[in-house]
């Protein structure tokens, strides 16, 4: 099954998206979220969908960042689709808040970004380019961290984006395949994409998983550990369902 398909059988089995539906599609310029866009562009026609694209600078990477800017940008102008982007100073943000982490300030600005755009375009859904090895990923560092069993569950295919009601609704449609499938159907497209060296760091938790921890484990019990972890993730979200 090509990845196309792949994609579009868990839309379907999720129930992530509805012929008619707009979307905007968060892009960052990373291999996740290019191959997301050419993705459900692939899927714009069959699912009937209107494609929209957003990009957030976070003012951190000075001109490298202004160069994913204008490869996002060219992107959706070459897939004739609406291009959004806001430019921020995630440092000045942080400085003038006091406290948090960088990365949790930036996820919170991005997110309400990206509402914000969703509501201003009438667009109910926002794609995000999150893959299977993300999900392994996040379940790991909340199991490390301690958690219940809403962290055991990782991430959902689908939530709101924002905590109301009236929020444009988060989707993943990307979940279910792997970061391999995804940059083999980019090389085999010739698809390019931006490499951000912040994700290389490990002195970061998720990096540190995802260059060191994980790849000993799957070495010493498992290649597949981490669609097991992503499994494991789906049963517990299903069981916490049933249980509320």
């Amino acid at each position: 099954m090509n990845l196309q398909k792949q994609i579009r059988a868990f839309v379907v089995k999720h129930g992530l998206l509805i012929p008619g539906d707009r979307v905007l599609i968060a892009v960052s310029g990373g291999p996740d979220s290019v191959a997301l866009l050419h993705l459900l562009n692939d899927l714009r026609e069959d699912l009937e969908l209107s494609l929209e694209v957003a990009h957030l600078q976070h003012g951190i990477r000075g001109a490298e960042a202004k160069q994913d800017c204008r490869f996002v940008g060219a992107m959706a102008k070459q897939l004739g689709l609406e291009f959004h982007l806001r430019e921020i100073n995630l440092p000045e943000i942080r400085s003038a808040v006091g406290i948090g982490n960088l990365e949790e300030l930036a996820r919170g600005e991005r997110y309400r970004f990206f509402a914000e755009i969703a509501r201003q375009r009438n667009m109910g859904k926002v794609a995000a380019g999150h893959t299977r090895d993300d999900q392994a990923e996040t379940v790991m560092m909340w199991f490390l961290r301690g958690c219940g069993r809403k962290g055991l569950g990782g991430m959902s295919p689908m939530r709101r984006l924002r905590p109301a009601d009236a929020a444009p609704v988060l989707i993943r449609p990307l979940l279910g395949v792997s970061k391999t499938e995804v940059v083999a159907f980019l090389n085999e497209r010739r698809i390019d994409y931006r490499v951000d060296p912040s994700n290389q760091d490990t002195n970061l938790l998720r990096n540190w998983l995802r260059f060191d921890l994980l790849p000993r484990l799957k070495e010493r019990s498992d290649p597949q550990l981490a669609a097991r972890l992503a499994h494991e993730a789906e049963l517990i979200r299903d069981e916490d369902a049933l249980l509320q």
